[in-house]
C-alpha cells in the first residue's frame, strides 16, 4: 500500500476506531459502527497486517460491548482487558501506517528499479 489516498482514509479511519472507544461513548449502535468501519477498512487497505488487525478489533469489539453484569468484579476485570488490548491493536495500526507511510517513497524506487534504473554502483 504505497497510495497516498488509501493511507489518508486509513487516518480517518483510525481516528474514527479510536473516538468509538473512548471512554463513555458507547451507545447501542457503537458496535455496528466499529463492524461498519472495519469492514470498511479492510476493503479499503491492501495490507495483509492492517487487514489482520482491523479484524481482531472487530471481533474484540464483539466481546467489549456486549452486554454484560458491569457489577461483577470478574466482568470489569475481563473487560478492562479487552479494553486494553484494543487499544493496544489501535495502537498497531498507527504505526503500521506510519511504517507504510515511511516506505511510500523506497516502494516507488523499487518499482522505478525494475524497470531498469542503474547507478554507477549497479541496478537498484
Amino acid at each position: 500500500m504505497d497510495n497516498h489516498l488509501e493511507i489518508a482514509e486509513a487516518r480517518l479511519l483510525h481516528r474514527d476506531l479510536e473516538r468509538l472507544f473512548a471512554p463513555g461513548k458507547s451507545d447501542a449502535s457503537t458496535l455496528e459502527e466499529v463492524k461498519r468501519l472495519c469492514e470498511s477498512g479492510m476493503q479499503t487497505i491492501e495490507d495483509p497486517y492492517c487487514q489482520g488487525v482491523l479484524r481482531a478489533i472487530e471481533q474484540h469489539a464483539v466481546h467489549f460491548f456486549a452486554a454484560e453484569d458491569p457489577g461483577h468484579p470478574a466482568e470489569r476485570t475481563a473487560l478492562g482487558r479487552v479494553y486494553l488490548l484494543i487499544l493496544s491493536l489501535l495502537a498497531a495500526f498507527d504505526a503500521r501506517l506510519e511504517e507504510l507511510e515511511a516506505l511510500g517513497p523506497l516502494a516507488h524506487f523499487r518499482e522505478r528499479a525494475d524497470h531498469g534504473l542503474t547507478h554507477r554502483f549497479g541496478a537498484y
